[in-house]
């Protein structure tokens, strides 16, 4: 199994890394917490979509994007 050989640290740095990058721009990069109930995880991604992209998701049902 993979996690035998799973490395903690590696991925505690590449987090590090990572959360950096949200703070150092946080106009770009969204970090939105996982650990809440899976429902809740997708709507947040959803508004970050929508927040980026404004216009690129259909709306009531509608199968064509924005203006």
């Amino acid at each position: 199994r993979f996690e035998h050989d799973f490395d903690l640290d590696f991925h505690q740095r590449v987090r590090a890394g990572f959360l950096s990058i949200a703070r150092d721009e946080p106009e770009r990069v969204r970090v939105i917490d996982a650990s809440r109930d899976a429902e809740t995880v997708f709507l947040e991604a959803l508004d970050a979509v929508d927040a980026a992209l404004p216009g690129a998701r259909p709306r009531n049902g509608d199968a064509s994007p924005g203006p």
